[in-house]
Order: structure tokens, then sequence, then C-alpha cells
């Protein structure tokens, strides 16, 4: 994973931010966490500005989520900005695959790391390919 993008856990909360968005305060603070898809609030600048996955690295282990708005990650959460943003889509379906991401290590806590996390080898087809399967999820989970 290291060498299709950047990889990086988030750091502590801005110590300026709002629980509600607002003008000062636009973009949204992400954490891990499946409530409101991990949302702790608000803050004035971004960390991440590029189309991103996160993925929870305590707690709810290995939860994905794809991030389409600038937004600042905090502890807990990693994200993943690809150097393609045509390998997002694809990529995010196979992160949701049980198999490809272990739930972590500790030894009471499992977690998620980042070392763990970037010589992940993910297997991706051709990007036409990759077009074809992702079209095809959405379409399938139109009939759920």
């Amino acid at each position: 994973m290291g060498d299709i993008g950047e990889i990086f856990a988030g750091g502590d909360k801005p110590k300026n931010y709002s629980k509600h968005k607002n003008a000062d305060n636009p973009f949204p603070i992400y954490s891990n966490g499946l409530k409101d898809k991990g949302l702790y609030g608000f803050t004035k600048t971004p960390r991440v500005k590029k189309d991103a996955i996160t993925l929870s690295a305590r707690g709810t282990v290995g939860h994905v989520e794809y991030r389409s708005i600038p937004f600042f990650p905090i502890i807990r959460l990693i994200s993943f900005v690809p150097y393609n943003k045509e390998y997002l889509k694809c990529l995010f379906y196979f992160l949701q695959s049980e198999e490809l991401i272990e739930k972590g290590d500790g030894s009471s806590i499992p977690q998620l790391t980042v070392p763990r996390l970037k010589p992940k080898v993910i297997p991706f087809p051709p990007l036409s390919e990759q077009q074809r399967i992702t079209t095809k999820i959405i379409n399938l989970f139109a009939f759920l």
C-alpha cells in the first residue's frame, strides 16, 4: 500500500474546533467509530485535502470509510491517500474484505498500525477492470 499512496495515522484533535459546523470551522474531524461515520467535530483547516480512505485502527478495527471532502483525521484513524485517484473506489471495496485486513495486533487491545499496512500487497487488476468491478458492486448494492 505504501507504494501506491500516502498512508499515515491521525494526530491529536485541533486545539480550536467546534462540535457543530459553522463558518469558522467548516471541515469535519473524523476519529475511529461507526456512529456518524466517526464524525468528532469541525475545524478550520483540513489535514487531508484529497479523496481518501480511512481505516479505524482501534476499537472498530478495520472499519473502512470513503472520504470525498477535505477532513482532519485524529488518533486511532489511519488515512490512505492514493497517488492515483483512479484506484480509490476499487481499493475501498478491497479493504472491506475481512481477508485483506487483519484485525490488528496487541495483547489486550487489537489495533492496526501504519507499519503493518504500508507493506500490504493489494491485488490490483488493470484500471479498466477495476472500473468494471466497481460498477458491478455499486449495481449489486442497489439490489440489497
